[in-house]
């Protein structure tokens, strides 16, 4: 038998090279995504994305399937937000957790816990550099105790819910149009960059939402406006999103 013979192939340079092995990982993770939904859809029972008229369906629902371990895991198709988009959201979430500090704030002096008077130094006319760095050391331990309180707040809304706002949503991401969804694989749509194939489960676990939350309230929102580098992974996800196993995607 003879040998396989394989055709090489000149790129002509690295760069070259490069650009088409991307293209091919992205057709091959397409296609993967593609037959995984099918496949899905086939196990599920799922509708097709049309009613039979040729007119597409509302709003689509993930094709479900249950794993091995007996956990369901839904596969769909999503728009990826714009940065900005993402930022905007960001910032009407800060005015809410700063109306939330406040509240707090209010209620430790309602219940004499903390005392405003000792703080008056801080405006007199001998107020200097040791004085501002003393009553900030004083006033971190509150801080952080915010920064978790918001955290928890933050994680509740993204697992269950409240109130008018679906789980997976906080106040300034519904505003905006966006909600965060579990991912533990995430593929490009071919031809259309803006979409994605995401695998995940149902809902995020509260685990994984307070660990995105904590990571971002306590860590990364205290590097304003630094912030924004932990936004260079692929699709807009945060640093807190990949290590939460989440994505921030446009609402369905």
């Amino acid at each position: 038998m003879e040998p396989l013979k394989t055709e090489r192939h000149d790129y002509g340079s690295a760069h070259a090279y490069a650009d088409a092995w991307r293209k091919w990982m992205a057709d091959t993770h397409a296609w993967y995504a593609f037959h995984h939904m099918m496949a899905a859809q086939m196990v599920s029972g799922a509708p097709s994305m049309t009613n039979g008229t040729g007119a597409p369906q509302a709003a689509p629902q993930p094709a479900v399937t249950v794993t091995a371990a007996g956990v369901r895991v839904g596969t769909s198709t999503y728009t990826i937000p714009s940065f900005a988009r993402r930022i905007l959201a960001e910032l009407i979430d800060c005015v809410f957790t700063f109306a939330i500090k406040i509240i707090f704030v209010y209620l430790l002096i309602e219940f004499d816990i903390l005392d405003l008077s000792r703080y008056e130094r801080l405006i007199n006319d001998h107020a200097d550099l040791q004085t501002l760095i003393d009553i900030t050391h004083e006033l971190f331990p509150l801080e952080v105790i915010g920064k978790i309180l918001c955290s928890l707040l933050e994680a509740y809304l993204i697992s269950y819910g409240f109130g008018g706002l679906p789980p997976g949503q906080t106040p300034g991401k519904n505003i905006m149009g966006l909600t965060v969804i579990s991912c533990h694989q995430v593929f490009p749509v071919v031809g259309n960059p803006r979409q994605v194939h995401v695998s995940g489960l149902l809902r995020v676990p509260f685990r994984h939402s307070l660990q995105r939350s904590l990571f971002k309230n306590v860590l990364v929102n205290s590097l304003i406006p630094l912030s924004s580098i932990v936004y260079v992974f692929n699709y807009n996800r945060a640093l807190y999103d990949v290590t939460a196993n989440t994505i921030v995607v446009r609402r369905q």
